[in-house]
């Protein structure tokens, strides 16, 4: 078992970076509950040691692959120094604190508020009363009693859980509504204790103060109760959750980018342009704002409007293959095929794994009858998606225009086993099926 939950610790590293408070977390439930002092404590403490080598070996491997810790490799984090993103965490841990207990202000996606210093209000607030939760948490471990020990590990989880997040490793976000949802054990640990201790402390009294007691209680759970339903029913619409975020933060760009694109795929593309009009008042150098606004255009027909949205994406980045991607697009629908493969291969070039751009060469190719390139093309496209069926469903018809029927045929098979849903490939093989009857199994 000690081997089986050493493994299961190393495969939870590998799917939540978060795993890596385990040891931590096992010294203090040792220590506290299990050990039953200090000298057995000792005898017990190399059992934890190769949760630590692991532990140990996973920062080495993840520095050594990714080049360090956080979210590394994304562009916004690497203008954010590990001071800019320690100074507002104060104010995050407090919020945590209230969302769990009271879950008001819940946002998708928190708005970053940089903190010019550390003698901001709020800064200072925040870091008063997580020093007093410390003090009070030794105070209460000083007393060495069952209750004691409960409420300090408690306090430890909330606060250990946080470490990766809520510390010196820069992430992309400085306040994220899910980093309560494992905390939070916690302070539901110290909630559990102070009902339990409320009714017992309301049985010594008349029975109108243990209903009193009662009826605090059932409010709060009620009051989570309706929060929940709440969320889950504004999960329930994209629309209605990213306007929230507006809501409370009305300059949120990530809203205003996540709303464009939304609207864009419902055809509202009149609210989809206001939305990236405010993004590109917001950012007006953000190249993906202007590829998406010559996506919108490009939809709308508005081929040559396009065209100028892109070159200003490639203005911003002369390197973006996502723009080159879509003016292989706008040249396409302009039948300017040469114009348009050359696109899609320069896409290709600046990014060997745009699946998408090796998709779109491959329709010229198929096209233009030169099936040998359209199936290196979508085969291409396939080993990097392999669940990109709108490849898969034109390499078989490739197979099928080169006169590879059964390999046609098998590769159809194969989409709609993939994807039992896929009509257009059930459709393409039944007829098949139709013109050679033998091939049907």
């Amino acid at each position: 078992m000690y081997f089986a939950s050493l493994a299961c610790f190393a495969l939870a590293l590998l799917s939540k970076p978060i795993a890596i408070t385990l040891p931590v977390m096992l010294l203090a439930l040792d220590y506290f509950f299990l050990a039953g002092g200090v000298r057995k404590f000792r005898y017990r403490q190399y059992y934890h040691l190769l949760f630590w080598v692991t532990a140990a070996a996973y920062l080495a491997a993840r520095y050594y692959y990714f080049g360090g810790i956080g979210d590394v490799g994304i562009e916004d984090t690497e203008k954010i120094t590990r001071w800019r993103y320690f100074l507002p965490q104060f104010y995050s841990v407090v919020a945590y604190i209230k969302m769990i207990i009271i879950p008001s202000g819940l946002c998708i996606d928190h708005l970053n508020r940089w903190v010019p210093g550390f003698l901001e209000p709020r800064t200072l607030i925040s870091c008063f009363l997580l020093l007093s939760i410390f003090a009070g948490t030794y105070f209460v471990y000083r007393k060495k009693t069952p209750a004691s020990k409960i409420i300090v590990f408690a306090v430890l989880w909330y606060f250990i859980v946080l470490v990766p997040t809520s510390s010196i490793f820069p992430l992309l976000d400085t306040l994220v509504d899910r980093r309560a949802y494992f905390s939070g054990f916690g302070p539901y640990m110290l909630m559990a204790l102070a009902y339990s201790r409320l009714f017992e402390y309301g049985n010594k009294f008349k029975n109108t103060w243990k209903w009193v007691f009662i009826s605090i209680a059932g409010t709060h759970l009620v009051l989570l109760g309706i929060t929940t339903i709440k969320r889950n029913q504004l999960y329930q619409n994209p629309v209605l959750m990213w306007q929230d975020v507006l809501e409370k933060y009305p300059k949120a760009f990530r809203a205003h980018m996540a709303l464009e694109v939304l609207y864009r795929n419902r055809q509202e593309y009149a609210k989809a342009l206001e939305e990236n009009d405010i993004m590109l008042k917001i950012k007006p150098d953000y190249e993906k704002a202007h590829i998406e606004k010559g996506i919108i255009y490009y939809q709308l027909g508005r081929l040559n409007e396009a065209v100028e949205e892109l070159n200003r994406a490639l203005k911003i980045n002369p390197n973006s293959s996502e723009a080159y991607n879509n003016y292989g697009m706008v040249f396409f629908a302009r039948k300017e095929f040469d114009r348009a493969q050359k696109a899609y291969s320069r896409a290709i070039e600046l990014n060997p794994n745009l699946a998408e751009a090796y998709y779109n060469l491959g329709i010229i190719y198929k096209d233009r009858k030169e099936y040998s390139k359209a199936e290196n093309s979508f085969k291409s496209a396939v080993k990097i998606n392999p669940a990109y069926y709108k490849a898969l469903n034109d390499l078989a018809m490739v197979y099928y225009l080169s006169g590879r029927v059964e390999e046609s045929v098998k590769l159809y098979e194969k989409i709609l086993i993939m994807n039992p849903g896929y009509t257009q490939a059930r459709r393409i093989l039944e007829a098949i099926y139709d013109n050679y009857p033998e091939l049907r199994k």
